[in-house]
């Protein structure tokens, strides 16, 4: 088997936010070059998708950093959430990075969970990234459109089974197993399943308990499928364009058709990536870098 590990940073900081909280920001160090500041989804870590920003490490100062409840970050108390705390949080995030590497632009490749709340920090904050480039975001369309209740039913039944979801296991084997049974994580390429159980997993008494609470990811979905991004996308002034799963693809999962959607009526740009899931970055890494660079030079 694969044995798959994150890279290890040049430089990590804790970035302060508004409640007292850190964000554990991490840079592999290249001066001069556009600033790429990459973030995960719900219930996942960033260090799990090195598969595709390891990709980037030659042609960016590149920023890695997982949403508060996640990853490295320290458990908080008590448990703030909502799209809004996330979207001040990544105002303070994006500050640093800045202040770090000036005099160049800020791109994002923030996927899913992390680029809604990227959306909503561009729509009410006065210091955006340069550009928006977003994976598979769990667009909300408005209501009445076609897409609007199976697009909300998704994210509801997505927050039932994390609210019951078990919180700790033995080992991280004992995860990586449970992934690799599912067929819908069958297209993670060898050493992801791995990977992502070590980068979710923390270390507790005689236990390993999961880096984000079920209670703050079942949450997290409630408040994604309450919120209209999809309008939020679309009034967007600065470059945005999206890195869709396939919409064509056997699970059938809302993301990429909500993607499809607003690239159709809106005139969003969009690449899709065949034959992946909304775990593209694990499954095709390649083909996403490829994408990430093309998007960036049509958009600068």
């Amino acid at each position: 088997m694969t044995v798959l590990q994150a890279p290890a940073p040049d430089w990590m900081v804790d970035v302060p936010l508004s409640d007292g909280e850190r964000i554990v920001l991490r840079r592999f160090s290249n001066p001069g070059r556009p600033a790429a500041a990459l973030c995960h989804g719900n219930g996942f870590a960033i260090n799990a998708s090195a598969p595709f920003w390891s990709l980037l490490m030659r042609d960016f100062d590149l920023f890695i950093f997982d949403l508060r409840h996640h990853g490295l970050n320290a458990p908080q108390e008590p448990l703030r959430t909502g799209l809004e705390q996330l979207a001040d949080d990544l105002d303070h995030v994006y500050a640093a990075i800045r202040e770090m590497a000036p005099g160049v632009p800020l791109v994002t490749g923030h996927h899913s969970l992390s680029a809604i709340a990227t959306i909503v920090h561009a729509a009410h904050h006065d210091m955006p990234p340069d550009v928006l480039i977003l994976f598979d975001p769990p667009l909300q369309p408005p209501e009445g459109h076609r897409h609007h209740e199976t697009a909300r039913a998704f994210e509801l039944k997505l927050s039932d089974w994390s609210k019951g979801r078990p919180a700790s296991f033995d080992a991280p084997e004992t995860l990586a197993a449970q992934f690799g049974k599912s067929r819908s994580l069958s297209g993670w390429i060898d050493g992801a399943h791995r990977l992502m159980a070590q980068s979710i997993l923390r270390p507790q008494s005689d236990a390993w308990a999961l880096c984000c609470p079920p209670a703050v990811e079942s949450q997290n979905y409630l408040d994604n499928a309450d919120l209209n991004s999809w309008e939020l996308a679309v009034s967007l002034e600065l470059p945005l364009a999206l890195i869709a799963a396939d919409p064509s693809h056997p699970a059938g999962q809302s993301p990429a058709v909500s993607c499809e959607h607003i690239a159709n009526e809106h005139g969003v740009r969009r690449e899709w990536i065949a034959g992946t899931t909304h775990m593209l970055q694990i499954e095709r890494p390649d083909a996403c870098r490829d994408a990430f660079a093309a998007l960036l030079e049509e958009l600068t």
